[in-house]
């Protein structure tokens, strides 16, 4: 494992060879590549619109239970999301409930979205016009099962719809609530 185990581990790339890992270190260094930034704490996935990141963290099990880095500032650095959260918002929905889809006129929101409780439907919409999916949509299945996130940057639309009996979204925010600029989609 390299001396740093929060340096993105490219395999093949100066930033790996600087790293000190090399193809055979790489699941030392958070798993296979296969053209996701691999982490020893967590792995980062594009998803169709490349922006969209799809997060999954690395746990610890054992007879106590789990253990695992769910947010850490360098290790999404390294990953690409340069994001200064601000507030934790955590909300809960009973099955079929619809949330969204919000986004901000000004004032824009990243958000780091993860399922503490149950399973929802996680949607996110392009609404940045200079963008070359603009008005394209993504959606995964986020659940405390499979404790994957989704980063969402500033600029887009996003909502859930609820999948199980009960559920539980707490998500990372980079502005305050700020409803006077709030909007949905219909």
């Amino acid at each position: 494992m390299p001396s740093n185990p929060c340096v993105v581990t490219r395999v093949g790339t100066p930033a790996a060879r600087d790293a000190g890992c090399s193809a055979s270190e790489a699941d030392g260094c958070g798993g296979r590549y296969n053209g996701r930034v691999a982490l020893w704490n967590m792995e980062f996935s594009s998803t169709a619109i490349r922006d969209l990141l799809l997060v999954r963290p690395k746990f610890l099990e054992d007879a106590r239970g789990f253990f695992g880095e769910v947010y850490r500032a360098d290790t999404f650095a390294a990953a690409g999301v340069d994001a200064a959260f601000v507030q934790d918002n955590h909300s809960g929905s009973h099955r079929a409930a619809l949330r969204g889809l919000h986004y901000r006129v000004r004032h824009t929101q990243g958000k780091l979205v993860r399922v503490v409780v149950g399973e929802v439907f996680d949607a996110a919409v392009d609404l940045r016009r200079s963008s070359a999916t603009f008005g394209r949509w993504v959606g995964v299945r986020l659940s405390s099962k499979n404790r994957h996130m989704l980063w969402i940057p500033p600029g887009f639309a996003h909502g859930f719809y609820t999948l199980s009996d009960w559920a539980e979204v707490v998500y990372k925010v980079t502005d305050i609530n700020a409803p006077a600029w709030e909007r949905t989609l219909a």
